[in-house]
């Protein structure tokens, strides 16, 4: 069953193993997540919270893409899954979480399987199941893959009662290709910030990002505090339109 983007990432996460890997299908679009159910009701995207004016070093970084360039049929991202879903109780002092992790990592692949220059269909192998991104909604995000992300991070983690506060970036290179013949680094930079409630303790974020590659491959690493919940591993670019 295909279900639209923002039906699967716009919605308080269900605590399950089909959920997670609906998301992470747009951590990328990525890429990474999942659901048993589809809310009818479509949750806004959050207002990031940007103090020291981080979001256009961002900008700057990742360029601005197509959206038929960003996403071609055939597109493939590989990528292992650490962590599943969470829950957060926070006050002034303190913040806890209860998690589900898979310790040795889940491997994921995702695949642009059918593309128009309206919208493409994203393959997770995990679940055997399906979304659709809309050219419209790329558009609406700046042209840009991490900042869709961003803009999603709280319900993607599930603490959608949060916002994201970005405190810092830092240009970095990621490996690709690890321990492979086609091993290589690429330019990265590391997001640093905040998810929390008004007047309660926040949760570190990491958010690291690539450029020059195809779309769902451009979010490669979420972490929050010392966890990883996704690493990117590679990806491969279609032929064809």
């Amino acid at each position: 069953m295909t279900q639209t983007r923002n039906q699967i990432l716009f919605q308080k996460p269900l605590q399950t193993f089909r959920w997670i890997m609906r998301q992470v299908c747009l951590v990328t679009v990525a890429a990474v997540g999942a659901v048993t159910a589809v809310a009818s009701v479509v949750t806004p995207a959050t207002t990031i919270r940007d103090p020291n004016m981080m979001l256009p070093s961002i900008r700057s970084f990742m360029g601005q893409t197509p959206f038929t360039e960003a996403f071609q049929c055939g597109d493939s991202s590989f990528m292992k899954v650490f962590r599943i879903s969470c829950e957060y109780q926070a006050d002034r002092e303190s913040i806890s979480s209860m998690c589900k992790d898979i310790p040795e990592g889940l491997p994921v692949q995702r695949q642009v399987i059918s593309c128009t220059d309206d919208s493409v269909t994203i393959y997770i192998d995990a679940t055997g199941e399906s979304v659709i991104l809309s050219s419209e909604e790329y558009f609406g995000a700046g042209l840009s893959v991490p900042e869709l992300f961003l803009e999603t991070l709280p319900q993607f983690i599930g603490y959608d009662s949060a916002y994201l506060t970005i405190t810092s970036t830092e240009h970095s290179t990621y490996t690709l290709g690890r321990g492979t013949s086609k091993e290589r680094k690429v330019p990265s930079m590391n997001i640093r910030g905040l998810i929390g409630e008004p007047d309660k303790k926040g949760l570190d974020i990491l958010v690291s990002i690539t450029r020059d590659v195809a779309g769902i491959a451009q979010v490669v690493r979420l972490r929050t505090e010392q966890h990883s919940w996704f690493l990117v591993e590679d990806f491969v670019t279609g032929n064809t339109k």
